[in-house]
């Protein structure tokens, strides 16, 4: 489906204008692979077609992943083409070595090794680059593809995006779903490491035609570092009312705290546990009338033996990785959702992709999270729950049994601001996007 446009740009006689206008997604995380960093550029793949653009996927072929979900793939369109490439990155040659035998998430760890940042740069899917481009070329020229549009991590992406434009001359729009300036965990282990980030990052900004970035966290240090050079948008992540429709929540026999996603040193379970354990030591609460149901999987931490530590083997129901209509069932099904984001220096560059399918749900938000961050200001401002820093363990306790008690005593009211929870529905988001595509061209 194409929408008509008239006025400046969209001129009738425009050989663009007179066909629907391709866009090449280059991605290296996509269905069949689940959790988050999927569901951006699938849900763009979903909802451009209703805005005049054609999307075709330029993606990695099968890697060992830690969590699979072929039921995302049945949200596309039919006509939406997937092309996968071969590549040379660890994830694909483990797959290759192991015939496909199920990943063990516990021997991950999300932040780089010393090992890894001098084998790779500027990430370990450079292994992709080559192969990805010899295809990119190829869709280019069969497809008469009108825009390239890369989104990372992993940045190869975005390398990917560069050779492509530069040698097809195609407009290129970069999308940043994490922040690449500041990060100080990504280990740089010398000035030339250092040196040869910052001339990336230049590279890229100085080549395309667009940005995008999830956030204003994201979108500051690079407007502070590249003023007036090119036009910078933010595109937050969202939820997709689709996902919620004709969706009957259960009424839950104990006090449901959900979390779904990922625990990691991101994301760090630890002062919810310490909260959740003194509670319980002190007989405030009880395994009998509340229940923690975990939906994901731990990447980096010892999710078990976190539990052991606190003693919360009772309370803790731990559903593991679910496909994403599952999930989506979860937490309508909660009487409460979680949200952790470490204390670090990091995390106000993290709005994790739950967030909005949490607003999404309509329960309420216990979001233990910086009080600056990004995922903070979402959830005051939307008036979804209530936000602690992750050092206040004893405000955590608080508003936990508040909670608790108050669903008990028939209590809890809960009215968030649907207005501005509507301005993340995903096919609005995807419109936006379609603009920024449509003024390139």
């Amino acid at each position: 489906m194409c929408v008509s446009k008239s006025g400046p740009g969209y001129a009738s006689t425009s050989p663009v204008n007179m066909r629907e206008k391709k866009v090449l997604i280059i991605t290296y995380y996509f269905p069949p692979m689940g959790m988050g960093g999927v569901q951006r550029a699938l849900k763009f793949a979903k909802y451009l077609p209703l805005f005049g653009w054609q999307p075709i996927i330029l993606t990695v072929k099968d890697v060992n992943y830690f969590a699979k979900d072929y039921t995302l793939l049945e949200e596309l369109p039919s006509d939406v083409k997937i092309i996968r490439s071969g590549s040379l990155d660890p994830l694909r040659l483990s797959y290759l070595l192991r015939r496909g035998k199920s990943f063990k998430s516990k021997s991950y760890t999300p932040r780089k090794s010393q090992a890894q940042v001098w084998l790779f740069f500027p990430d370990s899917k450079i292994g992709w680059v080559p192969f990805a481009l010899n295809k990119g070329l190829k869709i280019c020229k069969e497809k008469k593809i009108d825009l390239l549009f890369s989104t990372s991590p992993p940045p190869s992406a975005h390398l990917i995006g560069y050779l492509l434009k530069k040698l097809t001359g195609k407009a290129w729009v970069v999308d940043f779903r994490d922040g690449w300036i500041g990060y100080s965990y990504q280990l740089l282990p010398t000035p030339l490491h250092r040196f040869a980030k910052e001339a990336m990052m230049n590279m890229i900004i100085r080549n395309c035609d667009g940005m995008v970035t999830v956030n204003q966290e994201i979108a500051g240090p690079i407007r502070k570092q590249f003023p007036r050079l090119k036009p910078l948008e933010v595109i937050p992540n969202g939820f997709d009312q689709s996902d919620f429709v004709m969706r009957n929540p259960k009424k839950n026999e104990k006090f449901t705290i959900t979390y779904s996603g990922t625990f990691s040193l991101d994301n760090d379970p630890q002062p919810f546990f310490e909260a959740l354990s003194n509670l319980s030591n002190r007989g405030k609460i009880d395994p009998g009338k509340l229940k923690l149901a975990i939906a994901g999987l731990p990447l980096g931490i010892d999710l078990d033996k976190l539990i052991l530590k606190y003693k919360l083997q009772e309370y803790v129901e731990n559903l593991g990785y679910l496909p994403h209509s599952e999930a989506i069932q979860r937490l309508i099904e909660s009487d409460l959702l979680l949200l952790t984001v470490s204390g670090s220096p990091e995390s106000k560059f993290i709005t994790t992709g739950k967030l909005f399918e949490y607003l999404a749900a309509q329960k309420p938000i216990l979001a233990i999270v910086p009080e600056e961050s990004s995922a903070a200001q979402i959830v005051r401002s939307t008036r979804s729950g209530t936000v602690i820093s992750p050092h206040q363990i004893d405000q955590i306790e608080v508003a936990i049994f508040s909670y608790y008690d108050k669903y008990y005593k028939n209590e809890i009211y809960f009215r968030s601001d649907e207005k501005i929870i509507s301005q993340f529905e995903r096919k609005d988001l995807t419109s936006r996007l379609a603009d920024i595509f449509d003024e390139l061209i």
